[in-house]
């Protein structure tokens, strides 16, 4: 496990598989230094990205699989 800090964070999101989290400073809290963080589940920083007036990170639902049960083995 591991511990880190994201300052001035507003927002901690989860993607839906749980193996993601993105920690993020929206614009509707700050107005500047408006960016987002993505971790894995273990804590480890895989990506910074800053953007002006960002607001709001929404995770994408996964598409049902186009493959057949046969297929997927």
């Amino acid at each position: 496990m591991n511990v880190a800090e994201h300052y001035m964070a507003s927002d901690v999101e989860w993607d839906p598989t749980g193996r993601y989290v993105v920690t993020s400073v929206s614009w509707w809290s700050h107005k500047v230094d408006n960016a987002y963080w993505m971790w894995t589940f273990q804590g480890r920083l895989l990506q910074k990205n800053t953007k002006d007036r960002f607001c709001q990170l929404l995770w994408r639902p996964r598409p049902p699989t186009l493959l057949s049960q046969d297929q997927l083995k």
